[in-house]
């Protein structure tokens, strides 16, 4: 999914991975078994996207791993919401960090969020970008308070063009509906469940009416919970 390097458009490929540390299949829970496995399916399932989401890692440490060996051209950062951490990696070819790097991080452990300031190298435009793991049940509310304001506030500060959410929801495309009604999503209920117990609660979304979707897939698979997903974003045309 890498951008094709005549187009003089913004276009991302994003993709998301819940790594499930609370009920991980056994053969990949130690941090260098889990991380051949997620590099393989970032690099082959996924398809090498330009912004991965990682959620319910264990570990800055394991962490640390995906982004080597054959994903050594990933920068990452790392933040605690709750008991374990959200993860972002982006591909250092397509996008850095804007801002020079300085206050280009944004973060809320009630608001279950990770956000990060990249500027589209390509393009010279600046895509804000949330990974997120939002509660299943407990903080909801509040979580969903944190985002939307996080959302409306950020570009306020900082030169943003355009906004982008991936990660574990935990909610429904319709209940996404409900509680955040200006997202358009990348997977709808046709696309299939995003989890071994049927359920569809991770997506990519955007609050960008410039920005379409497609590609959009869940990777299924049997030995996360959580089946990987993609999807690209584009200026619609």
């Amino acid at each position: 999914m890498a951008e094709d390097p005549d187009e003089a458009v913004f276009t991302a490929s994003v993709g998301a991975l819940n790594v499930d540390w609370t009920n991980r299949h056994t053969s990949i829970n130690r941090p260098t078994t889990l991380a051949t496995h997620v590099r393989a399916d970032i690099q082959h399932l996924l398809a090498n996207p330009s912004i991965v989401t990682v959620s319910e890692l264990s570990s800055t440490k394991t962490g640390a791993l995906f982004a080597s060996g054959v994903l050594a051209h990933y920068n990452t950062t790392m933040y605690k919401v709750g008991e374990d951490y959200l993860q972002t990696l982006w591909d250092g070819s397509v996008f850095e960090l804007a801002n020079d790097g300085h206050n280009a991080t944004f973060q809320s452990a009630p608001g279950r969020y990770l956000a990060v300031l990249l500027k589209h190298l390509k393009t010279k435009t600046n895509v804000l970008h949330f990974s997120v793991h939002l509660p299943h049940k407990k903080g909801k509310a509040e979580a969903d308070r944190l985002l939307l304001r996080a959302i409306e506030e950020i570009p306020l500060a900082n030169d943003v063009d355009y906004v982008v959410l991936s990660g574990d929801f935990n909610a429904t495309e319709n209940n996404l509906a409900e509680r955040f009604p200006h997202f358009a999503l990348a997977l709808h209920g046709s696309d299939g469940a995003t989890t071994q117990s049927g359920r569809s609660i991770d997506n990519v979304a955007t609050v960008d009416t410039t920005l379409v979707f497609s590609n959009q897939r869940v990777w299924r698979q049997a030995i996360l919970s959580h089946h990987p997903i993609s999807a690209s974003a584009a200026v619609q045309q």
